[in-house]
C-alpha cells in the first residue's frame, strides 16, 4: 500500500513539475520577462529603461570590448572616468566580464534568442558578439595568469 502512495505522490510530483516548466517556458518566450535587479536599468512600469550612469559605464566596456581592446585598457577607462557600479565600487576585472550579457543587446538566451520588447537595448546585437567574443578570449587570458 505504501508502494502505491509513493508513486502516486511521485507521479503527482512530476506533473506539477511538467507544468511548472511549461509556464516558465511560455513566460521566456514571450519576450515580456521582469528582472529582479538589472544593472544599468530603471524599471518604469513594466518597462526597462536605462538609467543615467551605470547604462552608459556598460555601454562603454560592450562598445570597448567589441573593437577589440582588453581588459586593463577598460579598466584604465572606466578609472579615468572615475567610474563606480551600483554598490559604489570600483569595476574590477571579474565585475567587467559579468557584464558582457546578452540582455543588454535585447535579448534573452533560451534555445534561441528571443527579443525582449520591454527593455531598450544598451548596444546592438552585432555589437554584443564581437564584445562577447573579446571577453571571452580576455577571460580566457585572465584565467592563464
Amino acid at each position: 500500500m505504501e508502494f502505491l502512495k509513493a508513486l502516486s505522490d511521485a507521479i503527482k510530483t512530476k506533473k506539477v513539475k511538467n507544468r511548472r516548466r511549461a509556464g516558465t517556458r511560455a513566460y521566456m518566450d514571450s519576450g515580456f520577462v521582469h528582472f529582479s535587479k538589472l544593472a544599468g536599468y530603471t524599471r518604469i512600469g513594466d518597462r526597462y529603461e536605462p538609467d543615467g550612469n551605470t547604462s552608459e559605464h556598460i555601454r562603454i566596456i560592450l562598445s570597448m570590448f567589441s573593437e577589440g581592446r582588453t581588459l586593463p585598457e577598460i579598466k584604465n577607462r572606466l578609472d579615468s572616468i572615475l567610474a563606480k557600479d551600483s554598490s559604489h565600487n570600483r569595476y574590477g576585472y571579474a565585475k567587467i566580464i559579468s557584464l558582457v550579457r546578452v540582455v543588454y543587446a535585447g535579448y534573452i538566451k533560451r534555445r534561441t534568442l528571443v527579443k525582449l520588447t520591454n527593455l531598450t537595448p544598451l548596444v546592438s546585437l552585432e555589437e554584443f558578439r564581437r564584445a562577447a567574443r573579446q571577453a571571452r578570449r580576455e577571460e580566457r587570458k585572465l584565467a592563464e595568469q
